[in-house]
């Protein structure tokens, strides 16, 4: 154990009414919870509570939680020693609830995410609220001598109230040298545990396989990295997108999968996986499953059948819940394949947002965080993702650990109250972006149109946030602006810049070389091969439209280098960097130690301007120290 660990680390952060947060920390190992006053941003001193089974005791473990209609469900460890994973409801009026000490309800789990999804909406079966737990964990069900981390999915009902919408993530990860595989669980909201079997203890729990894989390549993501919840119109739309961590030989290769509820709705109500003690191996159970179905959430047809709630489930349902929580059938994603692979890259955080484009089409545009501090922004042309742009946010490098969407209701681990808190003073009606490393939280525009100085950049770049206006002036944000026809069309460009160049993965399925030789060639992304269009897609020099055809390569692109900016910029001589960004360090810890703050040396000529107004956040990227935001 390190000093450091001492500290006070902000592993929770949500919002709990309209005037309050709710937090937690480890606390020097022993965690405290306390509300967060929104009106000034301070500390309840009177309502500090234990904090066991809320947040972790040692930083470094795996959490995560959300807050539903008061109700607190999280995922953590419940004792000193991280010996007893617990999935777990408290906070509100009813009892507290939680899943058994049993290695195949869980083993050894890393938790990474989780999310809320109202199942009850336009139920024509009064089906009940779901809370889904998303996790690594030491797999029992296979016969292997070497240790195998799954990762699951897993679920719980949720105890009636009033159907909320909260959704929260967590940086997620397991060792390296361990097969790994992705797991989902669910709960129901209406659980309340049972009358003899499982008192108190979930009996709506199961946990199924997430499987992401690359089958031409034989290719298998086993290590959950992050999951990002994107809801839909009805919850029918929910998709769920997990970032995912492999070696292939000496290779480190990330990949992201994305999933559908309805696919990880059909795992949960299909065959159930058991231990056969004769052949102490596990396979499908193919007996009699009792009736009630166990593991269901209380119905319509549940309360005509006289179980009004799971205290009135029969013990042999309860058992039969007991003795098998993980399901036979393994959840898989859409489209078969991953929506997206890279080599030698390290994807630690993904947010998605959804865009209307001016072509009528709802796009899907993806903000993926990495362990050397860039942000990727891609977008989902359904037959294949084009790479927008890459920004290096963080300089030196630092692994992206949280990536948040504006309006977003989230727990990140570390920078929490200082990116809650920046939110908090500089409120925007447009959408923002906001990045966060263990020392510094960034502000970013989701889009920066004014870079593309001419129509053919502005088209081609794809960025469903952009179009060149009609007026011909420039390339600006769609949001709040009218009239600019078809000029930012994203499906589609000629052969020369668009389609032949964008194939994601190449020529043969993975491509030449393994990962596609035109959509990531010989340096990352390379949007165009190696034609000489974009050759170094952003990366290599920033924004270099062409790259090493001479167009733009230095005299013309914006090089993002990290929090102040080193490139040449069209009007701006230094470069303004990224975005607004706040040194800070492990929360509530020693506060003797000397704040961090950005040197008055690497500080751009930009930042005075932006500091004495808000005009422009949108688009302008700021720089800001510590102690003037």
């Amino acid at each position: 154990m390190s000093p450091t660990d001492c500290f006070n680390y902000v592993r929770f952060l949500q919002s709990y009414n309209s005037s309050h947060l709710y937090a937690c920390g480890t606390y020097a190992f022993q965690p405290k919870c306390t509300y967060i006053d929104l009106s000034g941003f301070t500390l309840d001193p009177v309502a500090f509570e234990d904090g066991k089974g809320k947040c972790p005791y040692d930083p470094t473990k795996g959490h995560t939680g959300l807050i539903v209609d008061g109700e607190l469900y999280s995922a953590t460890f419940n004792n000193f020693l991280g010996t007893e994973p617990v999935i777990l409801r408290n906070l509100g009026p009813h009892y507290s609830m939680k899943t058994e000490y049993l290695t195949s309800w869980l083993n050894e789990p890393h938790f990474v995410a989780s999310a809320f999804v109202p199942e009850s909406a336009g139920s024509g079966s009064g089906d009940d609220d779901k809370v889904y737990f998303f996790f690594s964990e030491r797999a029992v069900e296979y016969d292997c001598y070497a240790e195998q981390v799954v990762a699951r999915v897993a679920r719980v009902c949720k105890v009636w109230g009033t159907p909320g919408h909260t959704w929260s993530w967590l940086r997620g990860g397991k060792l390296a040298w361990v097969y790994a595989e992705q797991v989902v669980a669910w709960v129901c909201k209406g659980d309340v545990g049972g009358a003899r079997t499982l008192q108190k203890k979930w009996t709506s729990f199961l946990k199924a396989r997430l499987v992401c894989s690359a089958p031409e390549q034989q290719l298998h993501f086993n290590r959950l990295r992050a999951v990002f919840t994107l809801p839909g119109a009805r919850w029918q739309d929910t998709a769920f997108f997990g970032v995912f961590r492999a070696r292939w030989g000496d290779v480190d290769v990330s990949a992201i999968c994305r999933y559908h509820i309805l696919e990880v709705k059909k795992a949960f109500e299909g065959p159930y996986k058991e231990y056969r003690e004769q052949a102490q191996k596990w396979g499908r159970y193919s007996g009699e499953v009792p009736s009630p179905r166990p593991g269901a959430c209380i119905t319509d047809w549940h309360r005509q059948n006289g179980f009004a709630s799971s205290l009135e489930l029969p013990d042999n349902t309860l058992n039969f819940a007991k003795k098998h929580p993980l399901m036979d059938e393994p959840v898989p994603p859409q489209r078969g394949r991953p929506l997206l692979l890279k080599k030698d890259a390290n994807f630690t955080q993904l947010v998605v947002d959804r865009v209307a484009g001016l072509d009528g089409t709802t796009y899907e545009v993806l903000f993926i965080g990495t362990g050397d501090g860039w942000v990727h922004k891609a977008l989902d042309l359904g037959s294949r993702i084009h790479l927008v742009e890459e920004l290096q946010v963080f300089e030196p490098a630092q692994p992206v650990e949280s990536l948040v969407l504006a309006g977003t209701k989230v727990s990140v681990a570390g920078v929490a109250v200082a990116l809650w808190w920046h939110r908090a003073a500089s409120p925007h009606r447009c959408k923002l972006l906001f990045a966060g490393s263990r020392l510094q939280v960034a502000q970013l525009p989701l889009a920066d149109c004014g870079r593309y100085q001419s129509c053919t950049d502005c088209v081609l770049a794809r960025d469903p946030y952009c179009a060149w206006s009609r007026n011909g002036s420039a390339c600006v944000r769609t949001d709040g602006h009218n009239g600019y026809g078809d000029n930012g069309d994203n499906g589609h460009g000629d052969n020369g810049h668009g389609d032949n160049g964008d194939n994601r993965y190449g020529h043969n399925g993975y491509g030449d070389n393994g990962y596609g030789h035109n959509r990531y060639g010989h340096n990352g992304y390379n949007g165009h091969g190696d034609n000489g269009h974009r050759h170094n897609g952003y990366r290599h020099n920033g924004y270099n439209r062409y790259g090493d055809n001479g167009h733009r390569d230095n005299g013309h692109g914006h090089r993002d280098t990290g929090t102040l900016g080193q490139g040449q910029h069209p009007g701006h001589p230094q470069g303004p960097g990224v975005g607004s960004v706040i040194p800070v360090g492990p929360l509530g810890g020693d506060t003797t130690r000397t704040p961090l703050t950005v040197p008055s040396s690497r500080r751009s000529h930009l930042v005075q301007d932006v500091l004495s107004s808000d005009t422009g956040a949108c688009s302008v990227p700021q720089v800001a120290k510590q102690g003037e935001t």
